[in-house]
């Protein structure tokens, strides 16, 4: 499945969609949904297979290998002077040119660090982001992780379209972001669990 998904949002992607012009850069997404799928489905199946499976991935060491890739990618990126450098124009022409590399390398990297806080022997840095992510204000807000993940956009870009007309400089415009921006964020997304998702939940 997702060797398929993948190879479906690439070649959507490059397809033009030219009845979905707009959309042409977010198609690749079906395979983010996928990695999501088979990442709960390898955590939480209680079936043999799947548990020596989970067990003998190198879950952790791919997700800090592909974290550091990541960075260094993003990190080059920045640098205009080594733009003339052969390495890196290779670098952009495979990585920051093409929309979904990076998203497929930072959902593989999320996806290999949700496996690995599901194995049952764990590193110490893994067994402290479990250990955080145990942290009663955070499992208040795993209840409803859902609908923050629905209404989450749109909060935020209420306070982006707020900030433009305040003529926010763009440092102002992220201090805001994530000093109010989350917290509204999930706010809002309580809101939502508590009028729609909760009577999902029950029924």
């Amino acid at each position: 499945m997702l060797i398929l998904t993948s190879m479906l949002g690439i070649a959507l992607t490059y397809a033009g969609l030219g009845w979905l012009p707009k959309l042409q850069t977010f198609v690749h997404f079906i395979a983010l949904f996928a990695a999501g799928m088979v990442t709960a489905q390898l955590c939480l199946s209680t079936s043999p297979t799947n548990h020596r499976l989970r067990q003998s991935l190198p879950s952790s060491t791919t997700a800090l290998v592909l974290l550091v890739l990541i960075v260094a990618l993003l990190a080059l990126q920045t640098r205009q002077l080594l733009n003339t450098l052969p390495f890196i124009r290779f670098l952009a022409a495979i990585s920051w040119n093409h929309v979904w590399v990076m998203d497929y390398l930072v959902t593989a990297s999320f996806c290999s660090l949700l496996i690995s806080l599901c194995q049952e022997n764990q590193s110490r840095p893994i067994r402290l982001i479990s250990k955080t992510l145990h942290w009663v204000p955070l499992v208040f807000i795993g209840h409803f992780s859902y609908s923050i993940y629905l209404i989450h956009d749109p909060s935020l870009r209420l306070l982006c379209t707020i900030g433009e007309h305040l003529r926010f400089s763009p440092l102002t415009q992220h201090l805001v972001l994530f000093s109010v921006g989350v917290p509204f964020a999930v706010f809002c997304g309580y809101l939502l669990f508590l009028a729609v998702e909760r009577h999902f939940i029950r029924t």
